[in-house]
């Protein structure tokens, strides 16, 4: 991955590179007995993820910008942006008098950057500008 994101950044000019599932994929549990991790739990997960974002850093260099899916406290270290759609859907309370709270970006904004949102077709039906409310929370 490392290579890769060293190649997109140097032979392609790229500002940045994406690269899918990090903060969105949680960890397994692993009972093999013949790797060097505790069985069934440990924080082997995260360091491995870690150690492939240290060296895919250092390979793009200290401009590129890496981004990943979702977002994950263990990975704000060596990520620069989170695609986060879900945790931003309006979807995503139970009932229509619950309302998601951005406590992520709140929390870790200006430290770290999120990016994205979902959109529906029904999102731009009608008045232009709930449809540009929409985009400016992406801002926030």
């Amino acid at each position: 991955i490392a290579g890769t994101v060293g190649e997109i950044v140097s032979r392609l000019n790229a500002d940045g590179v994406y690269i899918d599932q990090i903060a969105a994929a949680g960890p397994y549990p692993c009972w093999d007995p013949t790797h060097e991790h505790p069985l069934g739990g440990g924080h082997h997960w995260v360091d491995g993820y870690t150690a492939m974002l240290s060296s895919a850093r250092e390979r793009a260099g200290a401009n590129a910008a890496l981004m990943t899916e979702s977002n994950a406290e263990p990975f704000l270290e060596g990520v620069d942006i989170f695609l986060t759609l879900v945790g931003f859907s309006n979807n995503m309370a139970s009932s229509s008098s619950e309302r998601i709270v951005p406590a992520f970006p709140a929390i870790y904004g200006g430290y770290v950057y999120s990016a994205g949102a979902e959109f529906f077709a029904s999102d731009m039906d009608g008045d232009g500008d709930v449809f540009c409310a929409r985009l400016a929370t992406q801002l926030l």
